[in-house]
């Protein structure tokens, strides 16, 4: 028997991939040209097998030759691959998933059209259980054909593209819709456009910032995989209205949890948020000052300003996005925690408050707290105390002079009444 040494797995689902993808049959010599180049071990491997079986170590083809002819062999032994040497063909239907006894302790596993197609996409997309996949990871690339280009951005012809970061903050398709996605594609190729936008944040040698996908990013894959060309159109807008594209695109459609749709707004509207309420509590204290010297005519103080929370929800859509200012502001402190937020991203935690606590165990913190304490019942009796306490410090005051911020606070409050009634009936028929 002929000693191996080096990548068995590779070496032997390569080779079957390669005489079930021809689609007519295929000879030695063949895969001795096409199956060394796809992946990095093959010339290393090809060097140390020569020199265990006698052969000049410099010879790489040589050992690399070895490796197909017992790999083919392995194949033929299973089932799987019949024909002799300058005529083999595939034996078997096109999908399924096979263990190969192939010099190892564990058969290694060789795997039918469908399965791997499904096994790229996963590990480009990632899945709703698992990390998300190198394509998501901002460093991964994948070339895809562009039917028309855009004058000044991009030609005609293939390219590498890249996803945009912020399509980072929405987690990828679930497989069932990727799969559903996938077959529409290989059917019909790719019906909608890809939508680019600068990234500023990376930029090319000569200073321009690249154009990356900012919606598309699954359509981009299965284009690549089954070899489909794509439009694309360029967004126009700035940096507060490409996040907004991204959001109404995915959070009113996609079947994302509450804690992801949480993440997502704290990740596309966080940071320009926080700058926002910062900026408008720096305009009020310099307000307060100009009161206090110059004492007010007509002139009232303006109400506070809103927390930042508030304000990301409201620049993602509001209360139509279901999502509570409350568990946008949880997910700041969860993004502060990798491990955490992943799991979030995949799916693996659903809810806000489950994703709180397991943030503040991997952050340390000795006790965590749930994000909700108590009852929808026990919230409802502390603001009802909190108001009475309200009405009886208004009726009892000699002198008040912030009504209009009573005012103010008084109309935010009604609206979360309406609120709360508009959820009642949809929790009913939960």
């Amino acid at each position: 028997m002929r000693a191996l040494s080096g990548n068995h797995a590779g070496w032997l689902a390569t080779t079957a991939k390669e005489v079930r993808e021809a689609g007519k049959p295929v000879s030695l010599d063949y895969l001795l040209r096409v199956v060394p180049g796809q992946f990095a071990t093959s010339t290393n491997d090809g060097h140390v097998t020569a020199a265990e079986n006698g052969l000049d170590r410099n010879d790489y083809q040589a050992g690399q030759r070895i490796w197909i002819e017992e790999t083919v062999a392995a194949l033929r032994k299973a089932g799987l691959v019949e024909g002799d040497d300058d005529a083999l063909v595939w034996a078997v239907e096109q999908n399924g998933v096979w263990k190969v006894p192939f010099r190892s302790k564990i058969a290694p596993t060789v795997y039918g059209r469908a399965e791997s197609a499904a096994g790229r996409d996963r590990h480009m997309l990632g899945d709703s259980i698992e990390r998300p996949g190198y394509l998501l990871k901002g460093w991964s690339e994948v070339e895809v054909e562009i039917e028309v280009g855009i004058a000044n951005v991009i030609e005609k012809g293939k390219h590498t593209m890249q996803v945009h970061p912020f399509a980072f903050a929405i987690p990828p398709m679930s497989p069932e819709e990727q799969a559903m996605v996938r077959a529409d594609i290989e059917r019909y190729g790719v019906r909608q456009p890809l939508v680019l936008y600068p990234d500023e944040t990376d930029r090319t040698a000569r200073g321009k910032a690249k154009h990356k996908v900012l919606d598309g990013r699954h359509r981009l894959q299965f284009a690549s995989a089954l070899g489909k060309p794509v439009r694309v159109e360029l967004f126009e807008g700035n940096e507060e209205e490409a996040r907004a594209f991204v959001a109404s695109l995915n959070l009113f459609r996609r079947q994302m949890s509450k804690a992801q749709r949480a993440l997502a707004i704290e990740q596309l509207f966080g940071e320009q948020a926080r700058r926002e309420a910062q900026a408008a509590k720096n305009e009020g204290w310099k307000e307060r000052e100009n009161l206090r010297a110059n004492p007010p005519g007509d002139n009232k103080p303006e109400s506070e300003p809103s927390r930042w929370e508030n304000r990301a929800v409201k620049l993602a859509g509001g209360n139509d996005t279901g999502v509570s200012p409350r568990s946008v502001r949880a997910m700041a402190e969860v993004s502060k925690a990798p491990e955490t937020m992943e799991k979030v991203f995949s799916g693996e935690i659903k809810t806000v408050s489950a994703a709180a606590n397991a943030a503040a165990v991997e952050l340390g913190r000795p006790n965590p707290t749930p994000v909700w304490k108590e009852s929808v019942t026990t919230d409802l009796g502390r603001a009802r105390s909190h108001l009475r306490d309200a009405l009886a410090h208004l009726r009892e005051s000699d002198s008040f002079d912030r009504i209009e911020d009573v005012k103010t606070l008084l109309i935010e409050i009604d609206q979360l009444c309406h609120d709360l009634r508009h959820e009642l009936p949809a929790r009913s028929r939960a």
